[in-house]
């Protein structure tokens, strides 16, 4: 079970991308 790992991995680096890019958007508002 290595891809369980890699997805869990790659969930956390999309959750991270995806409030940075929230918190992008708030600040150029």
């Amino acid at each position: 079970m290595t891809g369980a790992r890699e997805m869990f991995e790659g969930h956390s680096t999309f959750r991270a991308t995806c409030m940075s890019w929230k918190f992008e958007a708030l600040s150029k508002r």
